[in-house]
């Protein structure tokens, strides 16, 4: 539930496709991955920024999002681990959701800790208002909630990671 709230805020922030600033890049699960970004200052605590990143299908259809939080918007590598957003401690945390038939709620997954994959976000570099950078993730699907989505594994592993986006203030 923790995530629920930040989670609508984004996505109701972020519905439009053509809204989205930035693009990203990775494998998921070994396969070519790509996304549109959204980044901004954190709500509800002001600590850091957000970064929201929507994948699309074929027709245009938003099937996932992947949500970084709390990053500071400095040059470094942030490790992110399952934090709450809405605390004012400055943890950065990441959060992965599907989406059914373009904007229907699905599963939620965590963090990954116990794995061999280094959760991470690095930005690399900031030009003006553009973030650049790199991350790699893990997670796992939250069996505390009953399943929707049964077109994603119960393992999402987001390797060789990048993503360019400009902040909106």
């Amino acid at each position: 539930m923790k995530k629920i709230i930040f989670i609508i805020f984004v996505i109701s922030s972020a519905c439009n496709k053509d809204s989205l600033s930035g693009t990203a890049s990775a494998k998921q699960n070994g396969v070519e991955w790509s996304a549109k970004v959204q980044s901004g200052l954190n709500e509800p605590t002001d600590i850091g920024i957000f970064l929201y990143m929507s994948h699309f299908n074929e027709f245009g259809n938003k099937r996932s999002s992947s949500t970084f939080y709390k990053i500071p918007l400095e040059v470094g590598r942030y490790e992110v681990i399952n934090s709450d957003n809405r605390s004012t401690d400055p943890i950065p945390g990441a959060y992965f959701g599907t989406v059914i038939d373009g904007d229907g709620i699905g599963d939620d997954y965590d963090v990954l800790m116990d794995d061999d994959v280094e959760d991470y976000l690095e930005i690399t570099k900031i030009e003006g208002n553009n973030i650049f950078g790199e991350f790699q993730v893990s997670f796992v699907k939250n069996l505390n909630r009953t399943e929707r989505d049964h077109a994603f594994p119960d393992t999402i592993v987001f390797t060789e990671g990048r993503f360019q986006v400009k902040y909106d203030e």
